[in-house]
């Protein structure tokens, strides 16, 4: 097998045909036989704080389940559905600003962690072609392909 990915979208146009992948947030099966894996989380349109403090735990769940002789990347997770709010609630923002601190955290904690910045990615890019809703409703894809 080659390379593993765990997602919460559909992201399989972005990665080589022979990579395999999770379902939409299952972390169940680790693939002994992966020789690498990519950890693709990203915040769903709809989402809480509560969701994104699970992804913390289910990051460390996986981490702890691969040998550490096998890479791990993650990406940053970012607000690509982000609404401008008015008010003061900026938990959401908070929690994202969390999960990526525990992100570099835990790359200390496990040295087979590499992170990859996606915000330097998505700052190239208008919302607008980032995101296509078109797509997100017919297969789950929230980025644009």
């Amino acid at each position: 097998m080659s390379w593993f990915v765990f997602r919460t979208d559909t992201v399989e146009r972005f990665f080589p045909k022979e990579y395999s992948f999770s379902g939409y947030d299952d972390i169940s099966v680790i693939p002994e036989d992966a020789e690498g894996y990519v950890w693709f989380y990203q915040v769903p349109p709809v989402t809480s704080v509560a969701e994104l403090v699970e992804a913390h735990r289910k990051l460390e769940y996986v981490l702890e389940r691969i040998p550490a002789g096998k890479t791990v990347i993650a990406l940053t997770m970012e607000p690509l559905y982000e609404v401008a709010l008015v008010g003061n609630d900026f938990s959401l923002r908070e929690a994202i600003e969390s999960y990526n601190a525990f992100l570099r955290d835990a790359s200390k904690k496990y040295n087979n962690l590499k992170i990859i910045d996606f915000s330097e990615f998505v700052r190239r890019y208008p919302v607008g072609d980032l995101l296509d809703w078109r797509f997100y409703f017919m297969s789950q894809m929230g980025l644009s392909p």
